[in-house]
């Protein structure tokens, strides 16, 4: 296979993403690109495309920031430990600093999260701001060269938030019935630069 998107989530509840593994395959951006392409034709025609493509998908396809809830359609389980750290005190349990371990193929290497990400410890003080950063890279960074090929060919948000709502959008990608609106696409994204040590 061509190794593009895979399935994520509950049997029943299935959506797809993009597969971080695509870069097996050396033509993978030019697919995106193809796939961006098509989908942008469907949104313009308004046709249905018989895929259901995870929430951060569809929010990186219109410009929308992604948060912690989109991660729970992609990975429960990851979701619900970025969620613990949240609602409960972390000092003495949890260990970490700003990064993340990226695994291609059996070789594993870590990923700062943020610039010094490795020397900034994870506290009560900011543990929002580090789960934050997880849920960007998971969602976002771990494949952003994926979803820029994708979304260059794909309607410019700009543009599609003028022409249509994003209520349209759920229904002719026929996505999940995730709570995804308007005020997801146009609301502005929370400063991340801050990053108190």
């Amino acid at each position: 296979g061509l190794v593009l998107f895979k399935g994520a989530g509950a049997s029943g509840d299935a959506v797809y993403t993009i597969d971080e593994r695509s870069g097996v395959n050396e033509e993978h951006l030019q697919y995106f690109e193809v796939f961006g392409r098509v989908l942008g034709m469907a949104l313009h025609h308004r046709h249905l495309v018989d895929a259901r493509l995870s929430p951060a998908l569809l929010k990186h396809c219109v410009g929308a920031p992604v948060c912690l809830g989109d991660l729970e359609a992609v990975d429960k389980t990851f979701h619900d430990s970025m969620q613990w750290i949240l609602d409960n005190p972390i000092a003495g349990v949890i260990d970490t600093a700003f990064v993340a371990t990226a695994e291609e193929f059996g070789v594993r290497r870590e990923v700062e999260l943020v610039e010094g990400g490795a020397a900034v410890a994870v506290t009560e003080h900011n543990k929002a701001l580090y789960v934050d950063a997880m849920v960007r890279w998971r969602l976002e960074a771990s494949h952003a060269a994926q979803l820029r090929a994708l979304k260059q060919e794909a309607v410019a948000a700009e543009d599609y938030r003028a022409a249509a709502e994003m209520h349209d959008l759920l229904t002719v990608l026929d996505a999940s019935s995730a709570p995804l609106t308007v005020a997801d696409a146009t609301s502005e994204q929370e400063s991340r630069s801050m990053i108190e040590m």
